[in-house]
């Protein structure tokens, strides 16, 4: 089933863009950012199986974003929980959220809630069987006009002896 059709009002993500935000830290001097990638570097953790299922809808009104869903996944969760420490400890600011395992698939601009409703509706037996992580990246993300552009600027290998 594809998520990105069925709603007028959603700009959609292109498939290169999609990924899953373990922490947010917004803009990062270049000097900070050699020590969060030191830091990264140094996160021990194991790689895992990760499902796609159901979707959803962050915002309300005529703005917000629809997402596909991650089941809960301990793996996942000590992933995030390590990349989030590690950025702090380089002394970088996280983003103050609850982490929501999700895929971000489309943005919205106007259109209604009863159509977005009637989206999340059609799409709740989404699902991507499970798939292998084996590593978790750094990127820099630039708002443009046509959306975000994402730019990988290191990748972090999981272990796979555990």
């Amino acid at each position: 089933m594809d998520l990105q059709t069925g709603l007028e009002s959603a700009r959609w993500v292109p498939f290169d863009n999609f990924h899953l935000t373990l922490a947010f830290l917004g803009d990062v001097d270049p000097r900070l950012l050699e020590d969060v990638d030191a830091a990264l570097g140094g996160v021990d953790a194991p790689g895992f199986d990760l499902e796609l299922r159901g979707a959803g809808r962050f915002g309300k009104g005529p703005r917000g974003a629809v997402w596909a869903g991650v089941p809960a996944n301990p793996a996942l969760n000590l992933l995030q929980e390590k990349v989030e420490n590690a950025c702090r400890r380089a002394g970088a600011t996280v983003e103050d959220r609850r982490f929501t395992p999700h895929v971000t698939v489309g943005r919205l601009s106007g259109g209604s809630e009863e159509a977005a409703g009637r989206w999340v509706a059609a799409h709740g037996l989404f699902r991507v069987d499970a798939f292998r992580v084996e590593a978790f990246r750094l990127y820099a993300s630039q708002l443009g006009k046509a959306g975000s552009r994402y730019e990988t600027l290191a990748d972090y290998p999981l272990s796979f002896s555990r």
